[in-house]
């Protein structure tokens, strides 16, 4: 099953951001931290406004993972206070879904220091959920388009990114997470050598 990019939150132990890059269209792309934040590059030159931005950003005791430029445009939002539920509705709201040949979503997830939301943006559809204690949800772009619950082990970045990274899903490229440790949060990527 091809699910495109994939938003994968929870507490597995501490609160979790997860991302998964699948792409069939734009394959030669990669994730790499830079400071507080995960960014998707691609490797060779491409067309396309979409397939560079940050995937996750951690903005003190919060943090947000998305599919696009809206991860900054939440982060801000969760730096200046707003409620992550409030700053994920605002931001999907203005990003819109993505007019490519597609109508890509948009997904997201948000951690406000307190509470964890998933939403999506879609041409026909706005949802935003939350994420409690001992869940854990998956959303993509394709196929999975409603938070569903998915059981994830690991309990650190780097467990966490491997984990998801292998899930049976077609075409992933890279993954990342984020985890919450005592002192702040940890990131990690994964690709396959």
């Amino acid at each position: 099953m091809y699910l495109g990019r994939a938003v994968i939150a929870g507490y597995p132990d501490e609160v979790f951001l997860g991302y998964v890059l699948a792409s069939r269209s734009f394959p030669y792309r990669r994730a790499e931290i830079r400071d507080d934040l995960i960014k998707i590059t691609p490797e060779k030159a491409y067309e396309n406004p979409y397939i560079s931005y940050n995937c996750i950003k951690i903005v003190g005791d919060k943090a947000v993972v998305s599919n696009g430029s809206h991860t900054d445009m939440i982060a801000d939002k969760l730096e200046l206070g707003y409620p992550g539920r409030d700053a994920l509705v605002l931001s999907l709201l203005t990003a819109d879904y993505e007019r490519d040949e597609y109508n890509t979503p948009r997904i997201a997830a948000a951690f406000d220091g307190e509470e964890l939301y998933m939403g999506i943006i879609m041409k026909d559809k706005l949802s935003v959920e939350n994420i409690l204690e001992g869940e854990s949800r998956l959303i993509s772009t394709y196929e999975k388009t409603s938070p569903e619950e998915i059981k994830i082990n690991g309990i650190s970045a780097e467990e966490i990114a491997k984990e998801i990274y292998e899930l049976k899903y077609e075409k992933i490229i890279c993954s990342a997470s984020a985890y919450r440790k005592k002192d702040g949060f940890e990131l990690a990527i994964h690709k396959e050598k």
